[in-house]
């Protein structure tokens, strides 16, 4: 029998969009001044819009030396993913996804514009934007990420399970939600979708909270649901990290994993997955240093202190006493000392065993022939060598604030 070991909380961590629709604040800062002080490493995923956000809330000095320290580590994203869609709204529509890039949005001309604007000087913004791409890795969506969101679809369960959670977050009031049918099925290059939706109703209800300028509920705005958290999995497991998440995007990730589970095959005789939520009351640093009430020089005394002392955190199990135990001691004698405090959520796989028969074919070899993806085989390969997915949670504030219109 092998059993796995365990990875441990706190450990690493990924920020990538966690509000998909505002271009102006894609990733809670609040939020990711509070990780710094608890993860041994956080990392970024960025696009133009999420480094623009860091440069305008750290200042193009404080988030190099951010980066520079390794308090930070950056990964520009070079493409994106979306749902091309055809013939829509007829019979006929199909959606295809996709994955597409742009000359003008690589690092190189994005980061010199961006420290540019920063310093308002030519030279001065190009130096820096120099020194900062030495700092910065990039990466790319291989085609295999639109491979691993078809191999998603196929699973008709869990398809329709992710709409129903996606639709109870954005239109409540629209009735039963287990009444709901949305199956994808392949048709030639495309995907068509068989619904039951009365999207006219869903619009009537979902455009009293959000402009119908910025969105409309689609067939291909829910599967664009799907495919981010997609991307959101496929960063977190093969970086083998936590991941900061917004709720949606974390109940979705909860249903694929349980579907995982659940359709594992007969090789793992035992399985002990069980999630739990901590919650620490931690005091309110983001939201003082976001608004500019503490200066960067301010918080890099916590940082400095909170590195000294992480080892508190490391190769332990969640637990709130120890978490409490840790932030106190490291606000403790500083200025954040007597801030009023926050609750802080942590979404966590406490239990997640997988054991493994040997014996015969044995091993992941066998889920190939159980008609398991080979996406989910890597997905399953993780959470067997002690990979717990667990996500630090940005409460969701009212959507509405979160979209333009």
């Amino acid at each position: 029998m092998y059993k796995s070991k365990s990875i441990c909380m706190f450990e690493s961590i990924i920020f990538r969009n966690q509000r998909k629709f505002n271009v102006n604040e894609p990733i809670d800062i609040e939020a990711l001044y509070e990780a710094l002080l608890f993860y041994g490493s956080v990392t970024v995923i960025a696009d133009k819009s999420i480094l623009k956000q860091l440069i305008g809330i750290f200042g193009h000095d404080g988030l190099l030396e951010l980066v520079q320290d390794e308090f930070l580590h950056i990964e520009y994203l070079n493409n994106n993913t979306g749902i091309h869609t055809q013939n829509s709204g007829s019979s006929n529509e199909l959606h295809s996804p996709v994955t597409f890039n742009s000359p003008v949005l690589d690092l190189d001309n994005v980061a010199f514009e961006l420290f540019r604007e920063s310093t308002g000087k030519q030279g001065k913004g190009r130096r820096l934007a120099t020194r900062f791409i030495k700092n910065v890795s990039e990466v790319d969506f291989e085609i295999d990420i639109t491979k691993q969101l078809i191999s998603d679809l196929a699973e008709a369960s869990y398809v329709e399970d992710a709409v129903r959670r996606i639709l109870s977050f954005y239109t409540p009031e629209y009735g039963n939600m287990f009444d709901i049918k949305f199956h994808v099925t392949k048709e030639g290059d495309g995907l068509s979708v068989d619904t039951n939706l009365d999207f006219s109703r869903l619009n009537w209800i979902y455009h009293t909270r959000v402009s119908i300028k910025h969105s409309s509920i689609t067939p291909a705005y829910l599967l664009i649901h799907l495919f981010n958290t997609r991307c959101d999995i496929h960063f977190a497991s093969t970086h083998t990290s936590e991941i900061a998440t917004d709720p949606i995007s974390s109940a979705i990730m909860d249903i694929k994993y349980s579907e995982l589970l659940k359709n594992r095959g007969a090789s793992i005789n035992t399985l002990t997955s069980f999630k739990r939520f901590v919650s620490v009351d931690t005091k309110n640093i983001g939201v003082v240093l976001a608004c500019g009430r503490r200066s960067h020089k301010e918080y890099l005394v916590l940082l400095n202190k909170s590195r000294k002392m992480r080892n508190w955190l490391h190769n332990k199990e969640p637990d709130i006493d120890l978490i409490k135990d840790y932030h106190e001691a490291v606000v403790s004698d500083t200025w954040a000392d007597k801030l009023p405090t926050k609750t802080t959520r942590w979404s966590i796989f406490s239990g997640i065993g997988l054991v493994l028969d040997t014996a015969g074919a044995g091993g992941l070899g066998t889920f190939a022939g159980l008609g398991i993806s080979a996406v989910d085989t890597f997905l399953l390969d993780r959470l067997i060598k002690g990979w717990k997915p667990n996500q630090f949670i940005s409460d969701l504030k009212e959507f509405t604030k979160d979209v333009e219109g």
